[in-house]
């Protein structure tokens, strides 16, 4: 879940969200663009409109900040990794 949702309209509409990382190490790059697009869905099967632009992943050990981005091999990789969980863990 998103640590910080973004709003315009004096809060009356949500265009975004921020995700704070706090792990111990640095996350790779298609890690943070897992975790995006994963909280952009969520939001936006809500029906929310986001607004690209002010959806953010902050790794705050990289100091890096990571925004959403429109790639449609993304959505692939995250399929694939969530079949994988699916098929090797018994609890699912």
């Amino acid at each position: 879940m998103a640590d910080m949702l973004l709003s315009k309209d004096a809060g009356a509409t949500q265009v975004g969200f921020l995700k704070f990382n706090f792990t111990s190490k640095k996350l790779k790059e298609d890690e943070a663009k897992a975790a995006l697009f994963v909280l952009k869905t969520f939001f936006e099967k809500r029906g929310v409109k986001l607004d690209l632009k002010c959806c953010f992943l902050v790794d705050v050990l990289a100091w890096r900040i990571y925004t959403v981005s429109n790639q449609p091999d993304i959505e692939n990789t995250v399929d694939k990794a969530t079949v994988e969980i699916r098929n090797n863990w018994d609890l699912i």
